[in-house]
């Protein structure tokens, strides 16, 4: 074989192979491109479709949105109709002042006589303040003259009973008669034509007061308040031992709820009633108690726990300035029932005051309530 038959036969070899390795690389990259194009046409459907289906998904939330506002309106719609069916068929709730006069001294009855049933306490002066302190008891309460402070063993019931009854009268008559409402009563009450807001107002604490939930709250409230009492009341060390559970267990279950029921009677009245402690009384200096506050208070001698009646021959003879003795504490509050437009708010129930008698005051503080006296 001569030389050019070689050149020429290794010519062809390279020209074939040059092309055929050019097609082969350019082959696999066209089909991967396809693959992609296809695999992002398709990847492009499918998104298509989820977003259809999610627009679709969207206006079907949307729409049951709108059903759901609907339907929560006309139940809005429904309890207030419903609502008014009831008060509407509800008799006319009146509640007198003597009725309301009669339940509160069937009150104060019971609780005077559930304090008197306490043994007498060992140095109660010396132990009253810490046990207030200790209970955290607001020392706002009890303004006592200091210079009767000899008097405290002397009233030691009346004392007690004053503290008892102002932690009561916050705890329940103050709370209970402004009683809490559920969302879905006090909603109730936007519906209302303000001429009338007492009056719907007294209603829906009505309705209120015959659900399961008030009455649970009321079992809750008496016998947390029971406890507390128990807590004060263990501040202090007895003469004689008594029986503990009875005696709570008697305010618990039926002094209490006396109160509480009260407290619901006011509520429930379109009246509005308010309890006066006279807190303007001027407690830094001895407060003289003369013949003519006798018919503006119930009075009672610390001594003697006994009523005193202006009625009486002791105080026939008596000029009305005469001096009857010193105030010592506010026993019960007044109560009164709020006169709209009036400064003549009517006198449902007298305060009671307990004083120490003149006969009984220190030579020195006698001194002091005659210079009172004389200076009027």
């Amino acid at each position: 074989m001569d030389e050019n038959s070689i050149s020429t036969t290794k010519g062809f070899d390279v020209s074939t192979t040059s092309s055929r390795d050019s097609n082969q690389n350019k082959c696999p990259a066209q089909s991967a491109l396809k693959r992609l194009e296809r695999h992002a046409a398709g990847i492009y459907e499918e998104v298509d479709s989820v977003s259809r289906s999610i627009s679709q998904q969207a206006y079907r939330i949307e729409q049951m949105e709108q059903q759901l506002e609907n339907a929560h309106q006309r139940i809005q719609k429904l309890e207030v109709e419903l609502q008014t069916r009831i008060f509407r068929s509800m008799p006319d709730y009146q509640v007198s002042d003597a009725s309301i006069s009669e339940d509160f001294l069937v009150i104060r009855d019971s609780l005077c006589e559930w304090m008197e049933g306490f043994p007498d306490i060992r140095s109660f002066t010396e132990t009253l303040d810490n046990a207030i302190h200790r209970r955290g008891i607001d020392k706002n309460m009890f303004t006592f003259p200091r210079e009767l402070q000899l008097e405290f063993d002397h009233a030691q019931t009346e004392i007690l009973t004053m503290i008892s009854f102002g932690i009561i009268r916050e705890h329940v008559l103050e709370s209970l008669v402004g009683v809490p409402l559920p969302t879905e009563y006090r909603r109730l009450l936007i519906f209302i034509d303000i001429e009338n807001i007492n009056l719907w107002r007294s209603d829906t604490v009505r309705a209120y007061a015959t659900t399961q939930a008030y009455k649970d709250k009321i079992v809750q409230h008496c016998s947390g308040l029971a406890g507390y009492l128990r807590g004060f009341f263990g501040c202090f060390s007895f003469e004689e031992p008594f029986d503990w559970d009875q005696k709570l267990r008697r305010l618990e279950k039926q002094i209490l709820p006396q109160i509480a029921a009260l407290a619901l009677k006011l509520s429930c009245s379109p009246e509005r009633y308010y309890w006066e402690w006279y807190p303007d009384l001027d407690w830094t200096q001895p407060i003289v108690f003369h013949k003519r506050n006798l018919s503006n208070f119930i009075t009672m001698d610390a001594h003697t726990h006994h009523t005193l009646n202006p009625q009486t021959a002791r105080f026939a003879n008596m000029q009305d300035n005469a001096p009857i003795g010193v105030v010592l504490l506010i026993l019960y509050p007044a109560l009164f029932r709020l006169v709209p437009g009036s400064q003549n708010d009517i006198l449902i129930q007298k305060a009671v005051v307990v004083i120490q008698g003149y006969e009984s005051l220190p030579s020195n503080l006698k001194a002091k309530v005659d210079s009172l006296t004389t200076k009027e």
